[in-house]
């Protein structure tokens, strides 16, 4: 993103080291600049190199430039250690006491409730928008139901698959979502190493897509719960 102006670049796996380089170099060096790296995995190797290109272009010019790391990976490893990163000192008068930013920070995104996607769906421009990815109502000779009511059933439908995957509910339609769980699925060989999805310790990214981390609470303890993604993986790991 630079100013107002958001571009997406994409490319082979093999290509990183040519291709993200002319990227980065492509940005301006006087417009403030935010590079989003989708998708990082820390036991990838192409991922890893990506992940030290964006590092050394945003160390280069630390006033104009962010860089943000999405992954799904449930423990960003041992070796972080957020207090060995420096404060970004607070320019403003208004100031938010709550949260500290440093150089680097770990932001957690929580999965999506069924809850969250019926408050979405409310909005009509984007229903249209992501409409095509959910499965056809099905209707009822015997009664009329609302607009509203043929949503949410479309929206149980494929809840039922993608659970608290935004990703999987939006970005691919109901057959594409059933074989992305599916081939998650697949990879657990056995309730062990399931559990260690559940306990955030999996290294495995095709693994990782089987995991979903809700809220409960500022003081619940733990904070954070894991669980399987949906009702669909649920029931397939018969657990």
């Amino acid at each position: 993103m630079q100013g107002d102006t958001k571009e997406l670049s994409s490319f082979r796996a093999y290509d990183v080291d040519e291709c993200l380089s002319q990227v980065l170099e492509s940005t301006s060096t006087e417009r403030k600049t935010i590079v989003f790296l989708d998708g990082y995995v820390a036991t990838n190797e192409q991922a890893g190199r990506a992940f030290e290109s964006c590092s050394a272009w945003c160390r280069n010019n630390r006033d104009q430039r962010r860089l943000v790391i999405v992954t799904s990976m449930p423990d960003i490893g041992k070796n972080y250690r957020i207090d060995e990163h420096r404060e970004i000192p607070n320019t403003t008068e208004l100031q938010d006491n709550s949260v500290q930013l440093r150089e680097q920070s770990v932001f957690d995104l929580f999965s999506w409730t069924f809850e969250d996607y019926q408050r979405a769906i409310e909005n009509d421009e984007f229903f249209r928008a992501v409409e095509d990815k959910l499965p056809p109502y099905r209707a009822n000779p015997k009664i009329a139901e609302s607009e509203a009511m043929q949503r949410t059933k479309r929206l149980e439908e494929k809840f039922f698959v993608a659970g608290g995957s935004a990703r999987v509910m939006f970005d691919v339609d109901a057959t594409a979502a059933t074989g992305y769980v599916q081939h998650a699925i697949a990879a657990v060989k056995d309730l062990r190493a399931c559990s260690k999805v559940l306990a955030g310790r999996a290294s495995c990214g095709v693994l990782n897509r089987l995991l979903t981390i809700y809220y409960r609470g500022l003081y619940e303890e733990p904070q954070y719960k894991n669980w399987l993604v949906s009702d669909f993986a649920t029931r397939a790991l018969a657990i």
